[in-house]
């Protein structure tokens, strides 16, 4: 992934993208946001402000048809649209989800996909050694199983983002396939469900999960994948690995650019540079 953008130059980004025609082709667009934190003060990466975020969904209800990230790939491949499709997903499993996103979703009836590392939820000493940002050992900073329970019973889908958030790229095949099954595991007996789809960890193709890690979930029983890639889903992604925008604190007209095409070029940037150009 290539270094986050600070916010003075996000601004001006917003401000140059504002004008000019929306790109060929932007009403047939299938885009899947990853949010991870909704808050108003905590410090965890890729956090948007309450205020923001309502912003953001409400603008993606009026403007856009909003579904729920297990049918992007099948979406994309559906006939000429009238306007984007795109699909509102979550990281991790922090606390805020329920807090302060879950009320905005539900008020304006966006199905959201939240994955989550179970690992985290069962508080493993490990796992929260490595999430060492502000706030993150502090009790209350995941959600519990009851909260995520309720958001399933809301209308929520929930997803699989491994036991213990670690990369997969980095993990040999026996220590992948664990914490694959476990992750999916403990979430299919928690909500009595089949989960279907996975986020990868960090989801960088090529630099952070492989055609290994796609033959593994697939083995596991995934049958869609999250990465982070800085463009739209097309026709020919396979469904194990979909493109999705980082969402942060994001402007309007940021996130119009990211939905209507105008900042796909970064995507190509990140699937054909060198990994030397890429930022760790």
């Amino acid at each position: 992934m290539v270094k986050p953008i600070s916010n003075p130059l996000r601004k001006r980004l917003g401000s140059s993208l504002r004008w000019g025609p929306r790109l060929p082709g932007w009403r047939e667009r299938v885009d899947v946001l990853c949010y991870h934190s909704v808050h108003p003060s905590m410090s965890f990466p890729s956090s948007t402000p309450p205020e923001l975020f309502e912003r953001h969904m409400r603008w993606l209800r009026e403007e856009c048809d909003v579904i729920p990230f297990a049918r992007a790939w099948e979406e994309r491949r559906r006939a000429a649209r009238s306007r984007p499709a795109v699909a509102v997903t979550f990281d991790d499993g922090f606390a805020d989800n329920h807090t302060y996103a879950l009320p905005t979703l539900l008020r304006y009836d966006i199905p959201a996909t939240f994955f989550i590392t179970t690992g985290l939820i069962q508080r493993l000493s490990d796992v929260i050694q490595q999430r060492s940002w502000p706030g993150w050992r502090d009790e209350g900073s995941s959600l519990t199983w009851t909260q995520i329970i309720e958001m399933q019973g809301l209308g929520m889908e929930i997803g699989a983002h491994g036991h213990r958030h670690a990369v997969f790229s980095r993990l040999d095949d026996d220590a992948a396939h664990s914490d694959l099954t476990t992750c999916k595991q403990i979430l299919e007996q928690r909500l009595e469900t089949r989960i279907v789809s996975i986020a990868y960890p960090k989801g960088r193709p090529r630099r952070d999960f492989s055609d290994r890690t796609i033959h593994q979930a697939r083995d596991v029983g995934f049958k869609n994948g999250a990465a982070v890639l800085s463009r739209g889903v097309r026709p020919s992604d396979d469904r194990m690995s979909i493109a999705r925008f980082i969402v942060e604190e994001d402007s309007l007209d940021i996130l119009r650019a990211k939905v209507w095409g105008k900042m796909d070029a970064i995507g190509l940037f990140q699937e054909r540079a060198p990994l030397s150009l890429l930022a760790e």
